[in-house]
């Protein structure tokens, strides 16, 4: 399969999403390939190729590819490769890092704490955000400059992407919109508008935050500096405090039980963006109540 891909690949090759991703699909005899290219550790001599069929995700498959592979990679500036194969080269040109890019009209919170900018596979640009008083990660919307979509109201406090079918939550003491829901269609066909968990960028220094969102990722070996499972190769924890919906109905019916159970907007933020895997470490007899890993290597308090 690497061959066949490599064979077929452009000369020059240009990754736009955040996180060194170059996304690919064809058809073939009974098939429909889908997968990409992971840049990631490029810098490391290595690359990954993931692909699935389309119909049937369960055939899927993911190696790396290095000089054992009899792949040749050379670094030529910051941003540009040469990747060599089988004789034929391929140049590839990697995003420049824009992720440290912080709002500047943006009215904030007192507990938020800015973590990256992210320009993800749709073309939307969040910013990615961590909140120390409920321990939640959540994205809002960049309005500095022209969304690339239509967004229509869907109420005084939801908006809909036209493209996307992104669902915003308006706050209108902040003047802000929070992303808090994407389709779940797009979601099962691994779509440009799946949502930003896979475009964060590789290098941040997230693993405190991490493990304070998601204290089950302190299990085994835990995680890197980066977020990446230490047990679990080419595996990153995934940021995705947003739900997946069928109808709007039900977004609109969520989002009323979150204003009804508490007025402080926080709360109402982490309540909008809440993920199950927040709360995996509480069926653990590893952990405590508050959250903390009983081993005593690994206690970290989230106090």
């Amino acid at each position: 399969m690497f061959s066949y891909f490599f064979a077929h690949l452009p000369y020059y090759a240009i990754v736009y999403p955040t996180e060194y991703y170059y996304y690919y699909y064809f058809s073939a005899p009974g098939h429909n390939v889908s997968g990409n290219l992971r840049l990631v550790e490029i810098d490391n001599g290595k690359i990954g190729m993931g692909y699935f069929d389309k119909e049937r995700q369960e055939l899927s498959h993911h190696k790396l590819f290095s000089m054992a592979d009899g792949l040749e990679i050379k670094k030529l500036s910051e941003s540009f490769y040469k990747l060599t194969y089988k004789g034929k080269s391929v140049y590839f040109r990697l995003p420049v890092a824009k992720a440290r890019e912080q709002p500047k009209a943006l009215k904030l919170h007192q507990d938020e704490q800015f973590v990256a900018k992210i320009r993800e596979e749709s073309g939307i640009i969040f910013y990615l955000f961590f909140s120390n008083n409920t321990r939640s990660f959540y994205y809002l919307l960049d309005e500095e400059r022209p969304v690339a979509e239509p967004l229509k109201r869907i109420q005084d406090n939801l908006y809909r992407g036209e493209r996307t079918d992104y669902i915003y939550y308006y706050d209108s003491i902040y003047n802000r919109k929070t992303l808090v829901a994407i389709r779940h269609l797009n979601v099962q066909t691994n779509n440009y508008f799946d949502g930003p968990f896979d475009q964060v960028p590789p290098f941040l220094h997230l693993r405190d935050m991490i493990y304070r969102v998601y204290p089950y990722t302190q299990i085994g070996s835990g995680i890197d500096l980066y977020g990446y499972f230490l047990d679990i190769e080419s595996t990153r924890v995934a940021i995705s405090p947003y739900q997946k919906y069928y109808s709007l109905t039900e977004i609109i019916d969520f989002v009323d039980y979150c204003e009804e159970e508490t007025q402080e907007p926080s709360l109402v933020w982490a309540c909008l963006t809440y993920e199950d895997k927040k709360d995996f470490h509480k069926d653990s007899p590893m952990f405590t109540e508050d959250g903390r890993l009983k081993s005593k290597n690994k206690s970290l308090s989230f106090l």
